[in-house]
C-alpha cells in the first residue's frame, strides 16, 4: 500500500473522494473507490489494480524532517513530495541489508505487529532492536485502555 501524509489530508481526501465521482462516470471505470473511512485516522482509497492509497489523517508533518523523525523502523523512513526523495541515513543500507533498526517508537504494539509483518517479509531483527520495543511496551508507552489506532485491530 501507499502511505500518503500531508499537512492537509482532508484536502487530498476530498481530490480523491472527487476523483471516484466524477462526470457521474460508472461506478466500475473510477479511478479510486473509498474502502474505509475512519475520521481523524485514516481514509483509505483502493485504485481499479487492488493497490491501496492510504491518507493518513493522525498526524500532519510540516515537512520531510518531521516525517521521518516520526516512523517506527528505519527501512520506512523514506519521503517523496513529487519533486525531491528524504530519506534517513540509514534506510538504503537497511533494506539492502533486509534488517528491522528502530528510529522511533512512538506506538509500541503497532511497531510490533509491523515488526511481525516484516519478519514474514524476510527481513530480520537483531535481539538489541526487539528489546527496544519490549522496552518501549513495558515502559508504560502503552495506554492499555485506549480506543485509538495506538492499539491494533482497533480501527
Amino acid at each position: 500500500d501507499f502511505d500518503i501524509y500531508s499537512p492537509d489530508p482532508e484536502k487530498l481526501v476530498s481530490l480523491l473522494r472527487e476523483a471516484s465521482t466524477a462526470n457521474g462516470l460508472d461506478p466500475r471505470s473510477c479511478k479510486f473507490e473509498l474502502t474505509l473511512d475512519v475520521p481523524g485516522y485514516v481514509a483509505n482509497f483502493t485504485d481499479q489494480n487492488g493497490r491501496i492509497i492510504q491518507i493518513v489523517r493522525s498526524f500532519q508533518p510540516q515537512n520531510a524532517d518531521q516525517l521521518l523523525e516520526a516512523f517506527d523502523f528505519t527501512i520506512v523512513c523514506g519521503a517523496y513530495d513529487g519533486v525531491y526523495f528524504d530519506a534517513d541515513s540509514r534506510f538504503f543500507r537497511d533494506i539492502a541489508r533486509r534488517k528491522i533498526v528502530t528510529n522511533n517508537i512512538r506506538y509500541p504494539l503497532r511497531a510490533m505487529e509491523r515488526m511481525v509483518k516484516y519478519v514474514s517479509r524476510g527481513y530480520s531483527i537483531e535481539t538489541e532492536e526487539m528489546l527496544k520495543i519490549a522496552k518501549a511496551i513495558d515502559g508504560g508507552a502503552v495506554d492499555w485502555n485506549a480506543k485509538d489506532h495506538s492499539i491494533p485491530g482497533l480501527y
